[in-house]
């Protein structure tokens, strides 16, 4: 019988993978802390995703993996004690390749239309994965953020180092999304999504 050595196993994160590219989150699909992120080449290009809707973050009931290379979630936004036909809800698609694309959209069954702010903070530390295993890197990165309204981009780069580190992070909204917040949505169930925004990390 062969013994199995250094086995780690992790019940408190989810993984995807394709090719060169990775994506560890908390079972609830946030990118959050520890190891959390997306990786390419083992350099993690996105360390951090916090998503809030009028100020407040969702509050995810289920999240699961869709095969190795894409996973789902949905969370409940606002009082959690609405009826189903008053609730509003996220869900948020990741789908893995060369990049990795993030879809949010935001369904509502309430009865009046709703006006949301969406908010999505994004960070990037442009670590390896050894050094994301031991925690912080020392000294932290010095990232640079520039955001481009005309490509609807927002380029992260690595300062102060010869090694040239960047990542692209563009907004692909879809027809039902208008450029203005805070957003409306209209009133009542809703086949399609209300509200849709694409995030594709490059």
């Amino acid at each position: 019988m062969n013994r199995v050595r250094d086995l780690r196993v992790r019940p408190d994160v989810l993984y995807l993978a394709s090719g060169w590219s990775a994506l560890v989150t908390d079972t609830r699909g946030r990118i959050e802390a520890g190891t959390h992120g997306f990786y390419r080449y083992n350099t993690r290009v996105l360390s951090r995703e916090r998503i809030t809707v009028d100020g407040r973050e969702p509050v995810e009931f289920s999240t699961g993996n869709v095969g190795t290379v894409a996973q789902l979630s949905y969370a409940a936004l606002g009082d959690s004690e609405h009826l189903p036909s008053q609730a509003v809800y996220l869900l948020r698609e990741r789908f893995l390749g060369d990049g990795l694309r993030t879809r949010l959209r935001v369904l509502s069954f309430a009865a009046q239309p709703l006006r949301l702010a969406v908010r999505v903070e994004l960070a990037a530390d442009f670590v390896d994965n050894t050094e994301a295993e031991r925690g912080r890197p020392v000294p932290p990165a010095d990232v640079a953020s520039r955001w481009d309204p005309t490509r609807r981009e927002l380029r992260l780069t690595q300062r102060h180092t010869p090694l040239d580190r960047a990542v692209v992070i563009r907004v692909e909204p879809g027809p039902p999304v208008r450029s203005e917040t805070p957003r409306d949505t209209p009133a009542g169930p809703v086949a399609a999504p209300a509200l849709e925004v694409e995030l594709a990390v490059a």
